[in-house]
C-alpha cells in the first residue's frame, strides 16, 4: 500500500476547510489506491459485473469517492466530517486514521454498487431500498462491514463472529423453506431473524448482496406461477398519507435550503424548483405503487427538464440531484420509522 506522508496533517486541515486543491487531489487518490481492491476482490468473487454496469473499476472506484469528498455551501467534507471528530482527530496515529479512512471508503464502495445496480436492475434495487427500509422498522438486525463486505448482525445478542457466514446455497435453502412470495420485506427479515438466533452453527448475520439475490430468487419463482408485486413497507401503510408525507417534506426541504442553493450555489430558481420537483418524482416513485416505477435518476429529471441530454445532467446536475434526494429520503424514512 502507498505511504500517505503527513495524513494528519493533512486530515486535520481537511476538517477545518483548510485543504489545498493538491492535498485534496492527494487524498483521493490515496481513497482510490483504498477502494480499488475491493472493487477487484468484488468482481472476483461474482459480485460485480462490469458489463452490466456500462462501467470500468475505476468508474466505480470514482464514483464511489464523489460523495465522499463533496463539498457542502462551507467548503468542507460533510461526510468526513460525520464521520471523524475534528477535536479528537489528534489523538489518533497515522495508522489508525487509516483503518477509519479505509472502512468510510469500503461503506462509500458498497452504497455506490447499490445505486448502480438500482438505476441498472430496477428490481434489484428495489429489494435493496426495501431491505433497508425493512431493517429500519422492525428493528431487528443492523448493517456493518467485516472484510470489505456489507453484512446484516443480529441485534442484542452474540453475532458468533467466530463461526462461518451461511454459503448462498444455504441462505436459498432457509429463505426457501419459511417464505413465500406474498411475504413483505419485515416479515422476511423477522422469519430469517428467527432462524439465525436459534443456530449456533453460523454467524448471526447475512451478506446483504447475497440475501437480495435470494429474494429475488424467490419473487420470480412466484411471477413464474401467478401474478405478483413485490411486498414492500409502504403497502402496510395508506399511499396518500406517504404521498401527503413526501410532498410535505419536499416542500420543507425546497424552503430551508433555497438560499443556500440560489445564492451561495448561483442556481437559478427555476432549475432548483426543478431539482425538487425531481426528487419528489424519484422518492414517489421508491415509495408509493409497489416501487413499481422503474426509472433512473436521469430519467425522472428529463421529464422536468426535457431537452437534457445524459452527459449534460451527468456533468452539471447529477451530484446536487442525488445529494438532495439523499438528503430527503433520510428525512422521510425516519418519519416512516416511527409510524
Amino acid at each position: 500500500m502507498p505511504i500517505f506522508r503527513d495524513i494528519k496533517f493533512v486530515f486535520e486541515k481537511a476538517l477545518k476547510n483548510g485543504v489545498s486543491a493538491k492535498e485534496t487531489r492527494d487524498l483521493v487518490q490515496y481513497c482510490a489506491f483504498l477502494a480499488l481492491p475491493l472493487v477487484r476482490k468484488k468482481l472476483g468473487k461474482g459480485r460485480l459485473n462490469l458489463d452490466l454496469l456500462a462501467m470500468n473499476e475505476e468508474d466505480i472506484v470514482f464514483d464511489s469517492l464523489a460523495e465522499l469528498f463533496q463539498r457542502s455551501d462551507q467548503g468542507k467534507f460533510p461526510q468526513m466530517d460525520s464521520y471523524f471528530d475534528s477535536s479528537n482527530i489528534s489523538a489518533l496515529s497515522d495508522e489508525e486514521i487509516i483503518i477509519h479512512l479505509r472502512k468510510i471508503v469500503f461503506m462509500n464502495v458498497h452504497k455506490t454498487i447499490i445505486r448502480l445496480y438500482s438505476e441498472t436492475d430496477p428490481t434489484f434495487g428495489k429489494i435493496l431500498r426495501n431491505i433497508k427500509l425493512g431493517i429500519a422498522k422492525t428493528d431487528l438486525f443492523e448493517e456493518t462491514t467485516r472484510f470489505g463486505e456489507t453484512i446484516l448482525i443480529v441485534k442484542h445478542m452474540d453475532p458468533l463472529f467466530g463461526k462461518p457466514l451461511m454459503k448462498f446455497s444455504e441462505l436459498q435453502m432457509a429463505i426457501n423453506g419459511v417464505v413465500n412470495v406474498h411475504d413483505t420485506i419485515p416479515l422476511i427479515l423477522s422469519k430469517l431473524n428467527t432462524i439465525l438466533t436459534k443456530q449456533e452453527q453460523f454467524q448471526r448475520g447475512l451478506q446483504l448482496f447475497q440475501l437480495a439475490a435470494t429474494i429475488k430468487e424467490v419473487y420470480i419463482m412466484g411471477w413464474e406461477t401467478e401474478s405478483v408485486v413485490i411486498p414492500t413497507i409502504e403497502d402496510e401503510l395508506d399511499s396518500q398519507h406517504i404521498r401527503n408525507i413526501i410532498n410535505e417534506i419536499c416542500r420543507k426541504q425546497l424552503h430551508e435550503l433555497r438560499h443556500s442553493y440560489i445564492t451561495t450555489e448561483k442556481i437559478s430558481e427555476e432549475m432548483f424548483f426543478r431539482y425538487f420537483q425531481t426528487v419528489e418524482s424519484i422518492l414517489k416513485g421508491e415509495y408509493l405503487d409497489g416501487g413499481s416505477v422503474k426509472k433512473s435518476y436521469f430519467d425522472h429529471f428529463a421529464e422536468q427538464y426535457p431537452n437534457i441530454s445524459l452527459l449534460e445532467y451527468r456533468a452539471q446536475h447529477r451530484a446536487t440531484i442525488e445529494y438532495l434526494t439523499k438528503k430527503t429520503r433520510t428525512k422521510l424514512q425516519l418519519l416512516l420509522k416511527k409510524m
